[in-house]
């Protein structure tokens, strides 16, 4: 129940503007290390791009457009 209530807390701190939501967000730079096509159709494309990231085994991200 206390940690249901310091949600609600910080829900409410969020909302009125006494918290940067920024403040909880954690930014890291990775490093591209591969990009494939998936796809090449006529209607869409799609890519897989390949990261290095710290802490990570494996991280990918697709794109489709």
């Amino acid at each position: 129940m206390k940690h249901f209530k310091r949600v609600q807390s910080l829900h409410k701190e969020l909302e009125f503007g006494a918290i940067n939501p920024h403040d909880f967000m954690q930014r890291d730079i990775g490093k591209l290390t591969s990009a494939a096509v998936l796809e090449d159709g006529p209607i869409y494309s799609r890519i897989e791009l390949g990261y290095q990231l710290q802490g990570t085994n494996a991280s990918s991200l697709i794109l489709t457009a």
